[in-house]
């Protein structure tokens, strides 16, 4: 059995219109996320921001370790082996992932739910979100990377027209840029047709275009919703 995630919420002001899951990256916390929260702009929407479960390196927390050879540039040739090691950890992510979904969709009856995540919390979030029992309104995924999308995507359970949001800066320096485009390639080739939106001067960060952005899909989802 999976331990539960420590979560840090951030609530509507008055009934929320959605539930707003953010995994935050490597060596964050829920804190790093209440920036990217608020700067979203979006007050009838209740966030929740967990934890990852592992102290790292005494600065904050990861989904999984990190194999150091990740951090060698052009290492998403081998990016399959590198994510290998760690699969045991991901999917307890996923399950607690899941867990926390669950519990937030009993207190949030009827309330659509979008999931997502930055850079390492991004990976968490594309192997829990297309693997959950419950119906997601959308998913996204900030300058990030989902190397086991060939093995996770036959086992989704979201239906085809899921909406999914991906953000990636050309200067990226931390994830390859390069993992952009094969994330775009295998979820089309899957039927899931992205939302893929560039930043050509933006490195390993989120950027003020990129939140406009992602505003504007979190609403286009929510309509969505309602129709």
């Amino acid at each position: 059995m999976s331990s539960q995630l420590s979560i840090h919420e951030l609530p509507a002001q008055g009934d929320p219109q959605a539930i707003c899951i953010i995994l935050h990256g490597v060596g964050d916390s829920h804190h790093g996320m209440i920036g990217l929260a608020t700067a979203l702009r979006m007050p009838d929407v209740h966030y929740a921001l967990p934890d990852a479960p592992d102290p790292y390196m005494g600065i904050g927390y990861s989904w999984y370790p990190i194999p150091q050879e990740f951090f060698v540039p052009g290492s998403h040739k081998n990016r399959d082996e590198l994510v290998a090691g760690c699969r045991e950890k991901v999917l307890r992510c996923r399950q607690q992932v899941h867990d926390m979904i669950d519990a937030l969709c009993k207190r949030f009856d009827n309330v659509p739910l979008i999931l997502g995540g930055f850079s390492q919390g991004g990976l968490i979030a594309m192997d829990a979100g297309f693997t959950c029992g419950h119906a997601l309104a959308g998913l996204f995924v900030l300058s990030s990377y989902f190397p086991q999308a060939r093995e996770v995507l036959p086992l989704s359970r979201q239906r085809a027209d899921l909406p999914v949001f991906i953000g990636h800066g050309q200067m990226d320096d931390v994830v390859d840029f390069a993992y952009c485009g094969e994330m775009r390639e295998v979820l089309e080739a899957h039927g899931v047709n992205p939302q893929v939106h560039v930043y050509p001067a933006l490195g390993h960060s989120v950027a003020t275009r990129e939140l406009e952005d992602l505003r504007a899909f979190v609403q286009v989802c929510l309509v969505g919703e309602d129709t």
